[in-house]
């Protein structure tokens, strides 16, 4: 539930950027089952479906990388996995 504020810009205006830590989850991608910590911005209403339309979970290993993301938007909604990763400093964290 703690919040962060980011001041950053869209669209060429300021724009304060507020994320949401939501807590751990363990998702399944065709890596396999990746333990993450997830997020929620709160985002711009028109393009989304409402404020919460945004998901993003990063691993919670020593990597900290994108392993999803999920959209929703008025005419549909978007998920991205994570497939392949290459050049990381330490291994991807996998729960077999």
């Amino acid at each position: 539930g703690d919040k962060v504020v980011i001041h950053t810009y869209f669209h060429d205006e300021p724009w304060d950027l507020v994320i949401r830590y939501k807590g751990t989850e363990t998702i399944k991608t065709s890596l396999g089952k990746i333990n993450c910590m997830k997020f929620k911005p709160i985002v711009m209403k028109g393009t989304f479906e409402n404020e919460d339309a945004l998901d993003i979970w990063i691993s919670n290993d020593k990597n900290r990388i994108p392993v999803r993301v999920k959209m929703k938007f008025f005419v549909g909604s978007f998920k991205t996995d994570l497939v392949k990763h290459s050049g990381l400093m330490h291994e991807l964290e996998i729960i077999k």
